[in-house]
């Protein structure tokens, strides 16, 4: 049986890693979902990692998000651009791909 327990980081950094140690304060909660986007999930991801806490993030790309316990449901940023160019390629004989950067 699993039980969910939501707590909420507000999109902020600070919020989430307050989150994340409110979490592994309680020693039946072993895992998990992150907030979308790496900026707000890195704090909490940290805080999961040194207390061995499985932790998901879902649209979180930054590479230094690569940790043990961490977990993604999306490409890296460093694999994004060529995942998508052999995809164009290969689905819509797409002959030149370019890319920019913001």
């Amino acid at each position: 049986m699993v039980e969910l327990r939501v707590v909420d980081d507000a999109g902020e950094p600070k919020t989430g890693a307050l989150a994340a140690m409110k979490l592994v304060g309680q020693k039946d909660v072993i895992a998990s979902v992150s907030t979308y986007g790496s900026s707000i999930c890195e704090p909490a991801s940290n805080i999961y990692e040194k207390f061995k806490k499985v932790n998901m993030g879902y649209g979180v790309t930054a590479v230094r998000l690569t940790h043990n316990y961490f977990f993604r449901t999306c490409g890296r940023d460093d694999s994004q651009g060529a995942f998508f160019a052999k995809v164009a390629s290969e689905k819509f004989g797409a002959k030149k791909i370019s890319a920019y950067s913001l």
